[in-house]
């Protein structure tokens, strides 16, 4: 494994953090109206500072301060928690190539919330229970795979077709064996 020094890292973090400030600013200033760069300057300076605005001036500051920087924000904000949880997934899967749609969380979400949709469950809820029911079964995906990958290397299929009875044997002997029938360690017949 390679080592990485602590002069690397701290350059490459401040590089990622003047990215992600170029990006909140390029943010805050591209939009459907136009509105220079300078007054959106001076609109978020007078926004943190209180800074007084003249009347002319008030729609631009309300688009640039009530409009673009909060969604500017909460998608940094956001951004930064997929992020995590990314990596946390990642982590406790031990797999670097997780993902939601791999582990199967994103269908999860799809059948809580066809749930809500087809029977009417958490029907009490009004407008929060398609997004309640969704949540419910991406946790509920995500319950299962972390068992799944908790239980170690996994499990080991039962072939009951297979003409190697040895196989069949050790199988069934093997704690991760997930096969319960019989038939399935018995030989074929000869």
């Amino acid at each position: 494994m390679r080592v990485v020094s602590s002069r690397r890292v701290a350059v490459l973090l401040a590089c990622l953090l003047i990215a992600l400030i170029a990006a909140m600013w390029l943010g805050v200033l591209l939009g459907t109206v136009r509105i220079p760069w300078q007054d959106s300057t001076r609109y978020v300076w007078a926004f943190l500072t209180g800074g007084v605005i003249d009347a002319e001036h008030a729609t631009h500051y309300r688009i640039v301060t009530d409009s673009r920087v909060p969604r500017v924000l909460s998608a940094a904000i956001v951004g930064a928690g997929l992020s995590a949880i990314g990596v946390a997934v990642q982590a406790m899967v031990r797999n670097a190539l997780a993902d939601p749609y791999v582990l199967g969380i994103s269908s999860g979400a799809s059948v809580g919330a066809t749930t809500v949709a087809l029977f009417g469950v958490f029907g009490t809820l009004g407008l929060y229970a398609l997004p309640t029911a969704a949540f419910l079964g991406a946790l509920g995906a995500t319950a299962l795979v972390y068992l799944i990958a908790y239980r170690g290397a996994g499990s080991l299929p039962c072939d009951s077709s297979s003409p190697e009875p040895r196989w069949r044997t050790a199988c069934r002997r093997s704690p991760r064996c997930w096969c319960s029938s019989p038939r399935a360690v018995t030989p074929p017949e000869r």
